[in-house]
C-alpha cells in the first residue's frame, strides 16, 4: 500500500503510512526534504531518524513485514532521537 501525502507547515511535504498489520509501529512518517523518518510506536515513544534516502523508505512501507523491514534497513543504520514518549494505541 502506497503511503499518503500531506503538506506539513513546519517540515514541508511528508509522506505518511499508518501501520495496522504490526505489533510495535502505528505510524511512519517521512519528510523528504529533511530527510527524516519519523517512527511512532504503539507502546510509546515516537522517534525520528535522520539522513533516511527516499529509496530506503519506499522499500519500508512496501515490505510485507513493516517490523521486519525496520529492523534490516533503519535500526542501528541511521542517526535517531527521541522526540517524545507518547505512543498510539
Amino acid at each position: 500500500m502506497k503511503p499518503n501525502h500531506f503538506q506539513s507547515k513546519s517540515d514541508g511535504f511528508c509522506e505518511t503510512k499508518e501501520v495496522t498489520n504490526s505489533s510495535r509501529i502505528s505510524l511512519l512518517e517521512f519528510f523528504p526534504k529533511t530527510q527524516v523518518l519519523r517512527v511512532t510506536f504503539k507502546k510509546g515513544g515516537i522517534y525520528e531518524y535522520e539522513k533516511v534516502l527516499p529509496e530506503v523508505f519506499r522499500k519500508l512501507v512496501e515490505a510485507e513485514s513493516i517490523g521486519s523491514a525496520f529492523q534490516s534497513l533503519i535500526m542501528g543504520k541511521y542517526p535517531y532521537k527521541k522526540i517524545s514518549d507518547h505512543g498510539r494505541q
